[in-house]
């Protein structure tokens, strides 16, 4: 009787696992549209900086070098800067960045009234300040992969309003390295993959870019105020549709940073990620709550309970595992990303356990501060 109510419970899950798996291969498969590459309008390009005295010198020169000008070799985007009260040399450095890059604009946050809070204030004063009417964000520690970033993003909201691309974090030789590259390729290939079939929750903040007015407008709405920070996720939730949000995923619009040096700092990073969770569409939140659930009893059944089920399911259950891991290899390879067979396994497995740990973040907390 035991033996005969665990098969049926693993063949529950692993029937919820095979349909996430048809799901995504139908999205993988689906044409994606082909990108432009011309000169569009002039475009702001916003930076939220709070201590980055380290990383600001790269941003500009990153920028600098991007291949978007007028016909006189001039750039054709303004950068601005805010300063969210900056205890280090953030502002000097930017005061003397403008000597040299006249198209750069700096504010320091605490000159101005704003109903809001942490980065949400920073950034809501630099769309403010914004001469043009399409906007591209990225964080300060972050800089472009390539000098197309601006070009492919500016060509990319032609026709759309809200749009994400993909933050990537620097290889380094360490776990924690291993874990923060599987899970960002992870949630790039979940937010990229559900776009294609009209469902859409999230966008990554360094790498973002949105009409003005969509985002003054979201502004008014009442979720806007419930975090400091959330403002990619929020955007999103309020504002994006099936026809004016898109992801871009040509592999030279991705931007890069440094990743968490420790488990630790990984962690604090990803509580305030996880708590805009609860604000997402209560479909969105069962389609990945759901997926995250199945996928941790998935890995419970297949390392705990093989012995008692019969041959036909163990082959479904490694049938399934091989699915995924080829839909991971195709989808890294088309994105130029780099993990490697045995690092996604690892992966996977470890987002299971790492769903079960911060779930408390995605459902109860809220953190009320943007960098710690």
């Amino acid at each position: 009787m035991l033996t005969q109510f665990i098969s049926i419970f693993a063949l529950t899950i692993l029937l919820i696992q095979w349909a996430y798996e048809l799901l995504l291969w139908l999205a993988y498969l689906k044409k994606d549209e082909a990108p432009t590459l011309s000169n569009a309008a002039p475009i702001s390009v916003i930076s939220c900086a709070k201590n980055e005295a380290q990383n600001i010198p790269a941003l500009l020169q990153s920028l600098q070098s991007q291949d978007y000008s007028t016909s006189n070799k001039a750039l054709n985007f303004e950068v601005i800067i805010i300063d969210d009260g900056s205890t280090d040399t953030t502002w000097q450095i930017l005061e003397a960045a403008t000597l040299k890059f006249p198209e750069l604009r700096i504010f320091k946050s605490e000159a101005f009234d704003s109903p809001f809070k942490g980065k949400k204030k920073a950034l809501d004063i630099g769309v403010r300040q914004a001469q043009y009417d399409t906007i591209l964000c990225i964080d300060a520690d972050c800089t472009p992969i390539s000098n197309q970033w601006v070009r492919i993003m500016a060509n990319a909201l032609l026709d759309k309003e809200l749009i994400t691309g993909y933050g990537a974090y620097q290889k380094e030789k360490s776990w924690t390295n291993t874990l923060v590259q599987w899970e960002t390729m992870h949630s790039f290939l979940w937010y990229q993959l559900l776009s294609k079939l009209g469902v859409h929750y999230m966008a990554v903040g360094r790498n973002m870019g949105f009409r003005k007015a969509l985002f003054l407008k979201a502004c008014q709405h009442p979720l806007w105020q419930k975090l400091p920070y959330g403002d990619d996720d929020l955007l999103v939730r309020i504002a994006a549709t099936p026809k004016n949000f898109g992801v871009v995923s040509n592999p030279l619009s991705y931007t890069q940073s440094k990743a968490p040096a420790s488990l630790q700092q990984w962690a604090q990073q990803k509580k305030r990620h996880l708590s805009t969770g609860k604000y997402y569409r209560k479909k969105v939140q069962l389609i990945l709550g759901s997926y995250a659930l199945s996928q941790g009893l998935w890995w419970c059944c297949l390392i705990f309970l093989w012995p008692y089920c019969n041959p036909l399911i163990i082959t479904l259950f490694i049938s399934r595992l091989i699915a995924h891991l080829i839909l991971f290899s195709a989808f890294q390879k088309k994105q130029n990303i780099s993990i490697g067979l045995i690092k996604n396994l690892q992966g996977d497995f470890l987002w299971a356990i790492y769903n079960c740990i911060f779930a408390p973040y995605i459902f109860f907390k809220n953190y009320q501060s943007w960098k710690s």
